[in-house]
């Protein structure tokens, strides 16, 4: 009844809750039903079309792990559908090979072996759940009509019809797996009311750190939130200020999404669309929407592989291809290389993941596999699928498989030893402070609820008080308290259960023939047709920076060339493309803002005007100040005093000048006096022609003069002499002119010569004229002087 009410409300957690009913229901109520026989870890629960096979190794003490093998198939309606590759099968046997080292190292767990069940998840996350349920304690009572008793000592075989539809049991201390978030937090929350721990290599959704809701998880991989730093700190690198998001329905996509919009607030840049997708959405719609930001070119991509090519087809079929800069999630930074459909759409694009590398050994491990001679029951089924063979004579089992085209050595490897690592030191640490000594089969009841609660309720005054009230559980306790060197460095988890490692930055780009490696810049350049990633970075949490590669640069030579905008900063390359909204104003220029903060239209300023209120307003300066560059027109400054120097170049010209012209005058004077008496030169009122040059020649001295430096006796002088010059040339002029005029108008009228034509008189007018005029203007002057 509970379920049923569940799925009435329509909530979206109603499958996660039927499933931990409906364990309470197996786990309590099914041996009373059927009859189960044990085996030396366990007995299975009819559970129907659910896939029976496991790999599994028996150890004094187990640990489970769950991954995807075959895939929920709709024509069935069963999970039969194969879908393991080879990479699928390094995941598994990175499970064994760790437990191998393990076991082989008497450092760790001495006189213990450890051993491991691995399950099919069938790529869902209720099938992933129903088989959680196999790692349950077990719990052997028969209830009937109120009435409980212990299951009986022995049991009838079930049929194989029964065993094909069954869940199994297996003791296990801990599980790993599977990959997904959207698995891992069903069965966390399924695993707390019993306290057994669950350790993921690869879910990375920040909704797991919350350790309230998952108190017993823990993660050899760093959560999302530190993904989304590593990638808005690469971005900020490259001076890249507007962008946009494509993440999808879910904790994982929407989780990142808000920690996106946190990030960018913080370093100033902006989203220019965004769009939360699901499985079946219209992608031809985003790229569309896309497009519609054309400056912003990169986009931030937490979205499935099989979503990303979608998006790349709808983004070619509107031919931009080359326009956009992906810079993807872990989500499908694995899987990139298998894009090669769009291989002109995602060449260039960026991937960040969390730090994986080689494990020493491992190839050598599974090259040596015999598909015919392994307790691995997918391994045949594999290697027939990845040789293209169904089990006939024409398959070659001796053929080593890593050199099949479809092989690619997969680094995840490393984070799934370092996660039977931390259970292998986890244990260790536990039974050394619980049970020291302990040999074999005794481990694991050491390693029991009842055991270690009596010892933490014991001691909860020497541990930290809050580790006794978050954790019941010892293993998850130890778990979160390790601290050791794994295949991917130092391994330590915090508080919540987090490995603050490191993330690393690839770039995708098409993989050359070989004979051309080597020789990338050449302009015969073969392709194989497929992808490969280069490192050009690595990410460290804990330092908040990133360390590029040494000698790996970018390659941006993938990426359609458009307009640029604004100038790159000078560490950058000049082919990097641009992801801005505006460019930068120039100096002298204000903001118009718009809606998003990173865009705006620049304006210019006038001279004489400064800029305020964040550069989106002119105002202008005081007298005598002037904007300073050197404060981005900010502020104003006094204008500085200058004034010209001998020794320019300029200065020197004009004294030079100066002096051949006052010559020249000096001359035409010195000419002048000698002709005197000619005629000509007294009909050209020769007083007041002398008064003229006399004038020119105090201009050109005054030219002379104003090339030295400036004094106050200086400054007089030179505003007397100035004054003086041009008075004295243009009064004589004007009194000649009206003498002229005055004559002709009498002899027009009288015929008779007019009064006070007389060089004397006309010296006395000129004299009386420069007299009033120079007073003017020196009482000016003077008026300036005592306003200073």
């Amino acid at each position: 009844m509970k379920c049923i009410t569940i799925f009435t409300k329509r909530t979206t957690m109603a499958p996660y809750v039927c499933i931990h009913y409906l364990s309470t229901f197996i786990v309590f109520i099914a041996p009373s039903v059927t009859a189960v026989p044990f085996s030396d870890i366990g007995g299975y629960y009819s559970v129907p079309k659910l896939n029976p096979e496991a790999y599994v190794v028996v150890g004094d003490i187990n640990i489970g792990f769950i991954t995807s093998v075959y895939k929920f198939s709709s024509d069935s309606n069963k999970c039969d559908d194969f879908a393991a590759d080879l990479r699928a099968m390094q995941r598994i046997e990175a499970i064994s090979f760790a437990v191998n080292k393990v076991n082989a190292d008497n450092t760790i767990l001495p006189n213990v072996t450890l051993g491991f069940v691995i399950l099919d998840s069938c790529q869902s996350t209720v099938t992933s759940l129903a088989q959680a349920l196999s790692f349950f304690p077990r719990t052997y009572v028969s209830c009937y009509k109120d009435t409980c008793s212990s299951a009986p000592s022995s049991s009838p075989p079930l049929s194989d019809q029964t065993f094909d539809d069954a869940i199994r049991h297996y003791d296990v201390i801990g599980v790993i797996g599977p990959g997904s978030s959207s698995q891992v937090i069903p069965i966390s929350q399924l695993y707390s009311p019993i306290q057994l721990p669950i350790l993921s290599f690869r879910a990375t959704s920040d909704e797991l750190s919350d350790t309230s809701s998952h108190p017993f998880f823990v993660r050899v991989v760093p959560p999302d939130k530190y993904q989304v730093d590593a990638m808005i700190s690469f971005i900020y690198d490259r001076r890249w200020s507007y962008i946009s998001v494509v993440y999808i329905r879910g904790s994982y996509g929407e989780t990142a999404f808000s920690n996106i919009k946190v990030a960018t607030e913080e370093k100033g840049m902006c989203i220019a669309t965004s769009h939360k997708v699901s499985t079946n959405w219209d992608m031809h719609l985003v790229a569309e929407d896309l497009l519609r930001y054309p400056r912003s070119r990169v986009v931030i991509l937490f979205i499935t592989s099989s979503m990303v090519l979608q998006l790349c087809k709808a983004v070619q079929s509107l031919n931009a291809a080359g326009h956009f800069i992906w810079v993807a999630s872990d989500a499908w930074a694995s899987a990139a290389v298998s894009l090669t459909s769009v291989l002109e759409e995602i060449a260039g694009s960026l991937t960040f993941s969390y730090f994986s590398t080689s494990v020493p050994g491992f190839p050598e491990y599974f090259r040596n596999i015999d598909p015919n001679n392994t307790r691995n029951p997918w391994m045949k089924r594999a290697y027939e699928m990845a040789a293209g063979c169904n089990g006939n004579s024409s398959c070659d089992y001796g053929r080593d498989f890593t050199r099949f085209d479809s092989f690619v050595h997969i680094e995840e490897v490393s984070n799934i030893a370092d996660a039977v690592l931390a259970y292998a030191h986890g244990a260790h640490s536990l039974l050394a402070d619980l049970c020291p000594g302990t040999t074999g089969t005794a481990a694991r009841n050491c390693i029991t609820g009842e055991r270690y609660l009596r010892y933490f309720h014991r001691h909860c005054k020497v541990i930290q008080k809050v580790y006794c009230i978050k954790f019941n559980a010892a293993l998850s306790w130890y778990l979160k308290n390790i601290s050791f060197t794994g295949y991917t460095g130092l391994i330590h988890f915090d508080e919540n259960g987090d490995q603050i490692g490191r993330y690393e930055i690839k770039q995708i780009l098409p993989e050359l023939v070989s004979d051309t490696v080597g020789n990338e810049n050449s302009s015969n350049r073969n392709f194989t047709g497929k992808l490969r990633e280069v490192p050009v970075g690595i990410y460290n949490i804990r330092k908040r920076e990133i360390m590029y590669s040494e000698g790996i640069a970018l390659s941006w030579e993938y990426f359609a060339v458009k307009d640029r905008i604004r100038s790159l900063h000078q560490e950058n390359s000049p082919e990097m493309p641009e992801s801005v909204c505006s460019r930068l104003c120039d100096l002298g220029e204000f903001k118009i803002q718009k809606e998003l903060e990173c865009c705006w239209e620049c304006r210019r300023c006038r001279e004489n005007e400064k800029l305020i209120n964040d550069l989106t307003e002119c105002q202008e300066c005081p007298q005598f100040t002037w904007p300073d560059p050197s404060m981005n027109m900010t502020t104003c400054i006094a204008i500085p005093l200058t004034f010209p120097r001998p020794d320019d170049t300029l200065n020197l010209i004009f004294i030079i000048l100066g002096v051949m012209a006052s010559i020249c005058t000096i001359l035409a004077i010195g000419a002048y006096v000698y002709l005197r008496d000619v005629r000509v030169v007294k009909a050209a009122s020769r007083e007041l022609s002398f008064l003229q040059l006399l004038a020119i020649l105090v201009g050109y001295v005054t030219v002379i003069i104003f090339q030295s430096t400036p004094t106050d006796s200086t400054c007089s002088a030179l505003y007397f002499l100035f004054c003086l010059s041009f008075t004295w040339l243009y009064s004589p002029l004007l009194v000649k002119a009206v003498r002229i005029y005055r004559i002709f108008q009498s002899s027009t009228k009288y015929n008779r010569r007019p009064r006070f034509v007389s060089p004397k008189s006309q010296l006395i007018m000129s004299a009386l004229l420069i007299a009033v005029q120079v007073s003017l203007e020196m009482s000016c002057y003077a008026g300036s002087l005592r306003k200073k």
